[in-house]
């Protein structure tokens, strides 16, 4: 946990704004959003060519595109860049579990990216909700699966896409 807090991921200021703000556009998802969230994180990226978070946020503006032929290759590229600049970065290790999860149905792979994740960052509640769909499709287990988006909406209680995830579970649970 210490060495997580003093982490720094850029020193550069200018850098983490342009970061910030494309996820910001990215939390809204519309098409337009996403399209402006790329544009910041490349801004980031072109003002610190080795800022592994900007490339774990490119990742996942192409991993909920709007093309998945087209785009989740290239949300896979952005991602294992993430991960080579970084191969703890718990959002990086998220994005390719969400990936593995859901366009390679490689559950095992993508439940242990999960895990990992979490167990890098435990307040990350994507990692948790993302685990709790793992659990929910490859598990007799629902409680877990239910627990693990439990988890999710306390961690961001506003998100309408993490409740509306837990209560579509309960449902099929």
């Amino acid at each position: 946990e210490k060495k997580n807090l003093s982490k720094h991921y850029t020193e550069n200021v200018e850098a983490y704004k342009f970061y910030l703000r494309g996820r910001s556009f990215w939390n809204t998802a519309s098409p337009e959003a996403l399209d402006s969230a790329k544009a910041y994180y490349n801004k980031a990226i072109q003002l610190e060519p080795n800022y592994a978070l900007a490339y774990a946020g490119l990742a996942d503006c192409y991993d909920i595109g709007r093309s998945p032929l087209d785009d989740v290759p290239i949300a896979k590229f952005y991602a294992a860049k993430a991960l080579s600049l970084d191969s703890t970065l718990s959002e990086a290790l998220t994005t390719m579990g969400f990936i593995q999860q859901n366009f390679d149905y490689d559950w095992l792979n993508a439940k242990k990216n999960l895990i990992k994740a979490i167990n890098v960052d435990p307040n990350n509640y994507a990692a948790h909700m993302y685990y709790g769909l793992v659990l929910m499709h490859s598990t007799p287990d629902k409680e877990e699966a239910l627990r693990e988006f439990k988890k999710a909406v306390d961690l961001n209680p506003l998100s309408y896409y993490t409740n509306w995830l837990l209560a579509r579970n309960y449902y099929f649970a």
